[in-house]
């Protein structure tokens, strides 16, 4: 990196402006080939922050702070600013820990979801501690993982959830995201009819012998703020 990347300088510009551009992966790829960054301010800026040339990481890294930055568009000026005002002190620290969160990112569609996770930090719908712990599961978990667990979650209840509501996943493919902090394996013998209804998995009337989940408080937040539109 040619200097230090702080997203705040972006942040509390004039407004800013909707990237003219695709900025799906061929989209950024192409943008940065032909000089069109050249004509959008904030990629301009990324791209001469970074050492773009020849370097594969650091093309991703790209593309992955303009999917995060797209998704920060949403957010007004005066509340960018509001933010920024208050985390005066610390932000040089915030900025450095998402450009690593982003970097160390496999999935670009991580960045999107951070951008929203973050989102929720500024309006102070979740504190700094969770923000840092919700960075930490999209670190750990893979971008499949996330897809099979929201579409089940949708199918489940339709998009709406609450902060203290309880939602089961029946499936071993479930078991890779209890080390991401997101599901907890029920361990008892069986399935709580008063908890669980099998009607839910076209299960009713069957013995159903695959591992039972449930998701955390920190897993209903990355869900609620993060993965639902």
């Amino acid at each position: 990196m040619k200097r230090s990347f702080n997203i705040f300088e972006l942040m509390k510009n004039e407004p800013m402006k909707k990237i003219v551009i695709s900025v799906g992966e061929a989209g950024l790829d192409q943008a940065y080939d032909n000089g069109l960054i050249k004509s959008i301010p904030v990629l301009r800026t990324i791209a001469d922050t970074l050492e773009l040339i020849d370097s594969i990481r650091n093309r991703h890294l790209f593309i992955k702070l303009g999917l995060f930055f797209e998704e920060l568009y949403n957010i007004p000026l005066e509340d960018r600013r509001r933010f920024i005002e208050k985390h005066t002190k610390n932000q040089n620290k915030l900025s450095q820990q998402i450009l690593v969160y982003l970097d160390r990112q496999e999935a670009k569609e991580k960045a999107k979801i951070l951008a929203k996770v973050f989102s929720a930090f500024l309006y102070e719908k979740i504190d700094s501690a969770t923000f840092a712990r919700l960075c930490s599961i999209l670190d750990k978990v893979v971008i499949e993982d996330l897809n099979i667990l929201t579409n089940e979650f949708v199918r489940q209840t339709g998009s709406t959830i609450e902060d203290n509501q309880q939602i089961w996943f029946l499936g071993t493919e479930y078991e890779h995201l209890v080390a991401t902090g997101m599901v907890i394996e029920n361990t008892g013998f069986g399935l709580n009819p008063g908890q669980v209804s099998m009607n839910y998995f076209g299960l009713e009337g069957e013995v159903y012998e695959y591992s039972q989940f449930h998701l955390t408080h920190l897993g209903i937040k990355l869900i609620k703020y993060g993965l639902l539109d």
